[in-house]
């Protein structure tokens, strides 16, 4: 078996397990991470199963059960295979195995973790024939010591069976005698990723990430401390999202394996790690931050609690946890360092309504200087892009975007009351970072949420999001047209494994591989000469793992398209949505002749009025409209 088996247990008389409060009648079974204390402490490192029949008979039964499941492949017939219990993963072989890597640097300690968790090697194999080559390479390669270890783990995936583990490792240091370091962008770290399964732990890595806010601060404090910041994901055996079926019931599982790593975290390494945090984003995808404690050179000893405790003031959402939770979230999100503003470079300014919920200001100068910081960090990637005049942000207790105002002079910035979801204290200047900035409009889809107003009375209107497709079909839009859109994007999909410009155009179209610039990439092969097969001119640069990416990829795109909807429109655009502060400026005494502003109960756009969801096109309140100047 390439994967773990998925176990579960029925109820016994239908008795539910202590602690467990059923969703539905109808759920009978609890989803179970190992048959018994036995196999729990055996499963994160062999996860084969060898199931012993006392009875000649029971194996036809067998075979018939697994073709009425449909089980694939289904179980043939083999000559008797002979057994040896070999007890490879016994507690005193783990115990010596940990023993070991506690005395060694966490980074090679890591990868030998790895080793085992992941099913390359065994205990005999790190015991007898490995521990002293992975020492001489320790030694020899230093610092760069758990790189090539970590190249010795992809070696390990692809060794022929006639070749043994000592022997490929003497082959991987052949082919790199030397390791160059990692080139990092800034605001970029390597992270070591954990995996967390039903039954095992599985250590990857490390990864290029984007830093935040938070390791940040103890990166500038010590590079090394880097090390303690894990990035954990909850997956099921297969490395997808959680599924199981309708009858089976997931709380005992949640509640003691989730909630369990959650509680007590894990170790790893010789490392303890508990949990940390999240980002409101990367919470979609069941990913957390984990942190071992350490001794940091200006704060002193830190853990989980001491981190949260410092990024502010939230002693009013103590009795509010998930409120209380996705603001600690802000300190989380994904974002790229930028310039340092001072106390005497910003303010606090009133919202005007509730349109301005979330959007401040920022001087031209200010602007430049943000742009001049990412433009050099990212090098020539920039050089030909449109300053933008919009940015996504996280400053202190403060979140949202700021756009130009041209009227601001010198280094200015001012942020709304609603911006600040929590206080900060004590701090004479922080770093602007920036969660986007906004130098390219984003491709449209079908699925794309659309804001529509609802107005129940003459004073009182609602607001709600529904997806584009459904608010398009209820305007009268015949379905056809979105036939046509589907069958477009499909062909689009199928064609990708031509060509790498066709397979470039559908990672940037369905936003795949953003992380790594993937479309970059290839958009860089294509300059070369390069392409999957020969032809015009065109040298073939086809490889099983560029076959998997296209092939990975357009199944990823026809899934989204299918259970989604996400189906792209060609030729349009999405553009970052910021309010428009025209009352501010009369108000302040310019001349309202040369400003574009509203008047009351005046709504420009489309509005849709309906008690009952199906929106119809109203009315369309036109006034005139002068060109605002500034940014």
């Amino acid at each position: 078996m390439l994967t773990p088996p998925s176990f579960e247990q029925g109820s016994y008389n239908n008795r539910i397990p202590e602690g467990v409060r059923r969703k539905g009648i109808h759920k009978t079974r609890d989803r179970i991470s190992a048959l018994d204390d036995a196999h729990a402490s055996i499963a994160p490192y062999a996860h084969q199963l060898r199931v012993i029949l006392a009875n000649p008979d029971d194996l036809l039964k067998f075979e018939a059960i697994c073709k009425y499941a449909k089980c694939q492949p289904l179980p043939i017939h083999l000559r008797p295979v002979d057994t040896l219990e070999m007890r490879f993963f016994r507690k005193d072989f783990i115990d010596i195995v940990s023993h070991w890597i506690r005395a060694m640097d966490w980074k090679n300690a890591f990868q030998i973790e790895a080793y085992l968790r992941c099913g390359l090697l065994n205990t005999y194999d790190l015991i007898v024939s490995l521990q002293k080559p992975i020492a001489d390479v320790i030694r020899d390669y230093n610092s760069e010591a758990s790189d090539l270890l970590r190249l010795f783990a992809v070696a390990l995936r692809t060794r022929s069976p006639k070749e043994t583990a000592a022997a490929c490792l003497a082959r991987v240091r052949m082919e790199y005698p030397r390791i160059k370091p990692l080139r990092l962008g800034q605001g970029h770290i390597l992270c070591h990723h954990v995996i967390i399964t039903p039954s095992r732990i599985l250590p990857g890595g490390p990864y290029t990430t984007q830093s935040n806010r938070v390791v940040r601060r103890y990166q500038n404090h010590d590079p090394r401390l880097v090390e303690h910041f894990v990035r954990v994901e909850f997956r099921d055996e297969v490395r997808l999202t959680y599924r199981w079926d309708g009858k089976v019931d997931g709380t005992l599982f949640l509640q003691r394996r989730i909630g369990g790593i959650f509680r007590e975290g894990f170790e790893l390494g010789g490392r303890p790690f508990e949990f940390l945090a999240y980002s409101s984003s990367s919470l979609r995808e069941h990913a957390v931050w984990f942190v071992s404690p350490f001794d940091d050179p200006v704060e002193g000893f830190v853990n989980a609690d001491r981190i949260r405790a410092s990024l502010g003031d939230f002693s009013k959402l103590l009795r509010m946890p998930s409120k209380y939770a996705a603001r600690i979230a802000q300190a989380f999100t994904a974002t790229d360092p930028s310039v340092k503003v001072r106390r005497d470079q910003w303010e606090e300014q009133d919202d005007i309504g509730p349109h301005t919920d979330g959007v401040g200001t920022i001087s031209p100068e200010l602007a430049d200087m943000i742009w001049e910081e990412k433009r050099q960090a990212a090098g020539d990637l920039r050089e030909n892009r449109v300053k933008p005049s919009a940015y996504q942000f996280r400053f202190l207790g403060y979140k949202g975007v700021v756009v130009v105002d041209s009227r601001l002079r010198g280094i200015k910035m001012r942020l709304r009351e609603s911006q600040r979801k929590f206080p900060v204290h004590n701090v004479d200047q922080a770093e602007f970072e920036i969660a986007r900035s906004f130098d390219y409009p984003n491709p449209v889809h079908l699925n794309r949420s659309v804001a529509l107003s609802l107005l129940h009375t003459h004073s009182f209107m609602t607001c709600f999001f529904r997806p584009a497709v459904m608010v398009l079909e209820n305007l009268g839009v015949k379905k056809h047209a979105f036939m046509d859109l589907q069958e477009a994007a499909k062909q689009r999909i199928y064609l990708a494994s031509d060509s790498l410009q066709l397979f470039a155009g559908l990672l940037k179209s369905h936003g795949l591989g953003n992380k790594f610039r993937l479309t970059f990439i290839l958009e860089q092969l294509v300059k070369l000469g390069l392409d999957f097969k020969d032809h015009f001119h065109k040298d073939a640069i086809g490889s099983p793992f560029l076959g998997r990416l296209v092939r990975d990829s357009m199944n990823h795109s026809l899934r989204e398209m299918k259970f989604k909807a996400r189906i792209p429109v060609p030729h349009s655009y999405q553009l970052v949505g910021v309010a428009d502060e025209g009352q501010a400026y009369v108000k302040e005494g310019v001349d309202p002749a040369n400003i574009f502003t509203l008047h009351e109960k005046e709504i420009y756009g489309n509005f849709f009025v309906d008690r009952y969801l199906c929106c119809n096109l109203a009315h369309k309140l036109k006034s005139s409209m002068r060109a605002r100047g500034g940014g």
